[in-house]
């Protein structure tokens, strides 16, 4: 079964108001989508463990190995519920689902970064948050280098911020596309489901030897008209078949209880 161009394209034109129909209506959602999309702002604390003055170069190897291991620590802390309680209780704010508005991640060996991802209504209240991260950080690697006596030391916190905001353009643009494929899909879809002949190299596949006829619906009764003029008398009457409304069992059926002389494709 050979398809062209024109046969792919074909469930589009017969349903193209249908498809305008459903490209608004994906649009709105979407873009109504977009518009309750919470806008964030991005809070970076840097950091690096590095192993105290007087550590022996000897031991330099050894010292830089367990100072990754802290960083792999420290990193593993905002999994940690109670370390985010913590947080949470030295700030005096409550963040609902704190667990997905922080993350670590450790960089080159003895290098971290927590990152606070706070939509903008708790923007006013960031600085009062990093700075509650920072102590509890500061804090309990304190506390744990002083109970295992271990020689390694925080480097002051670099900190950056940032608001996180795709330029709406390209958002909409994106949005417009993606209503477009959704609804040539859904109707593609529509046509499938319901079991009717979508392309005309169906009704070629289909039909076998039997004569294959063109025509629009302007042009079905001119067309048939002929084809009685041109045969005789007692000739069966070609078959209509109607792209989008003809389905695969009905001609099927025809084609073996009542065999036409023609089919008549009308799309």
């Amino acid at each position: 079964m050979y398809f062209t161009l024109s046969d792919l394209l074909s469930p589009l034109r017969r349903q193209w108001r249908l498809g305008l129909g459903l490209f608004c209506v994906w649009a709105v959602i979407l873009l109504g989508l977009l518009a309750l999309m919470p806008q964030s702002e991005k809070t970076t604390l840097y950091y690096s463990v590095i192993p105290t003055q007087g550590t022996e170069a000897s031991n330099h190897f050894y010292a830089m190995e367990g100072a990754e291991r802290a960083a792999e620590m420290i990193s593993g802390w905002v999994q940690d519920p109670a370390f985010r309680q913590r947080v949470m209780d030295r700030s005096g704010i409550q963040i609902p689902n704190f667990k997905r508005k922080i993350t670590a991640r450790k960089q080159n060996r003895a290098n971290l970064f927590v990152t606070l991802s706070l939509p903008l209504s708790l923007q006013s209240q960031s600085p009062t948050i990093a700075s509650a991260v920072h102590d509890q950080i500061t804090a309990d690697f304190t506390t744990i280098t002083t109970q295992s006596a271990a020689q390694f030391q925080l480097s002051t916190v670099g900190r950056f911020s940032e608001v996180t905001e795709i330029p709406i353009g390209y958002l909409v643009l994106g949005l417009l596309l993606l209503a477009a494929g959704l609804s040539v899909f859904c109707l593609y879809v529509r046509e499938s489901i319901r079991g009717t002949l979508s392309y005309a190299a169906q009704v070629r596949a289909l039909a076998g030897n039997t004569p294959v006829l063109t025509a629009s619906p302007s042009t079905i009764d001119h067309v048939t008209a002929q084809w009685a003029a041109q045969h005789p008398a007692g000739t069966p009457a070609p078959l209509p078949v109607t792209l989008g409304q003809t389905t695969v069992s009905e001609l099927q059926n025809a084609l073996l209880l009542a065999p036409p002389s023609a089919l008549i494709l009308v799309d």
